[in-house]
């Protein structure tokens, strides 16, 4: 697609205004763009950290409001990873967990895989979901001092361990 402007070059920005309820649409090329005002020094690393930011909030460590994370193996930092959106190796992220989890809560709705599962290790995980759910279960009807309903998830427990070994 050309330029709205020059007719020359292509298009590269899509420039919208809506200004007392009138739009105005221009598909511009970069020097046009700049020549209009309109700022093109936005790079992709600079649109991903606002996106980064937006999505973590003030629940990370920046250099203003905390001490620097670095990760043992590789040095990396957090602001490392704010900057670039990679991690410098696989420690980085036990390192960096506690950081992480919000952002994955925000981009996923959730920081628990629920997608698909392999199919050759797909039952193993399930049965260890069903079971982390179980003693979960558990937990909480001792603590409301529900002994039947204890005793029965109890036995369901242990029959998923054991196969029904008592």
């Amino acid at each position: 697609m050309l330029c709205d402007k020059c007719k020359k070059n292509t298009a590269t920005v899509f420039y919208k205004q809506v200004i007392n309820g009138e739009v105005t649409e221009m598909n511009l090329c970069a020097d046009c763009a700049n020549s209009m005002g309109t700022k093109m020094s936005m790079s992709f690393d600079n649109i991903f950290q606002g996106f980064l930011d937006g999505f973590l909030g003030n629940e990370v460590p920046n250099k203003s409001n905390s001490h620097v994370f670095k990760c043992p193996s590789c040095s990396t930092t957090f602001e490392d990873f704010r900057n670039t959106g990679r991690f410098g190796c696989v420690d980085c992220y036990n390192t960096f967990r506690e950081q992480i989890l919000p952002l994955l809560k925000n981009v996923h709705g959730s920081n628990i895989h629920t997608g698909k599962l392999p199919q050759k290790s797909g039952e193993e995980f399930l049965l260890k979901r069903k079971l982390e759910d179980l003693k979960l279960s558990l937990r909480k009807a001792i603590e409301n001092e529900e002994y039947e309903e204890a005793a029965h998830i109890r036995d369901e427990i242990r029959e998923l361990e054991g196969g029904g070994q008592k």
